[in-house]
């Protein structure tokens, strides 16, 4: 079974912002579920059973704003997971520049041109699915390096060669069974 990723957006203007939004971005991204917050409080109480890979957050909202709510996101180590692209009215770039430090991906402000913001989601969405792809592989290679060291252990433990390793100190960091044997330190 797939679970469809999801796509958050955060913003207190809900009729010429956020649902706009969401309906434009539906469009270009049919394969994701959309979740919607109109405040930092609220996108954090759903983040705390939701894992979108993607939240577009305002920064100027009440209760609490974009700056407040990125901030927890990363004391909740949410940005492990979750991209946050700052969509925003506001032209403070102290703001911007201190939410790209805490953790945000990227700033766009609200009257860049609706492809520019497409290209950008875009390009996170698919940076998502490639740390995703990434991590799968490394599952897998630590797997199959675990299945292969068991082997290893296995034949040096089980060989009737004596083995035995030092560092370059000369302290002893390995000895197998037949060194114990060997030497009658069994």
């Amino acid at each position: 079974m797939t679970i469809t990723q999801k796509i958050m957006i955060v913003d207190d203007e809900v009729e010429y912002i956020r649902k706009p939004l969401v309906r434009q971005l539906k469009r270009a991204f049919p394969k994701y579920d959309y979740l919607e917050a109109g405040n930092g409080k609220e996108a954090l109480k759903l983040l705390e059973t939701e894992q979108p890979v993607l939240v577009i957050l305002d920064i100027m909202m009440p209760v609490m704003n974009g700056l407040d709510t990125l901030k927890v996101m990363k004391e909740q180590g949410c940005l492990e997971t979750t991209n946050v692209l700052v969509y925003t009215a506001s032209a403070d770039q102290t703001i911007h520049l201190e939410m790209l430090a805490i953790g945000a991906m990227d700033v766009l402000n609200k009257t860049a041109p609706m492809e520019e913001l497409n290209a950008r989601i875009g390009n996170h969405l698919l940076l998502a699915q490639r740390s995703e792809a990434l991590k799968e592989a490394m599952n897998a290679l630590n797997a199959a390096t675990k299945r292969e060291l068991h082997k290893v252990n296995f034949a040096l433990n089980h060989t009737p060669l004596s083995i035995l390793i030092t560092n370059s100190s000369g302290i002893i960091e390995y000895a197998n069974k037949a060194t114990f044997d060997f030497y009658g330190l069994t």
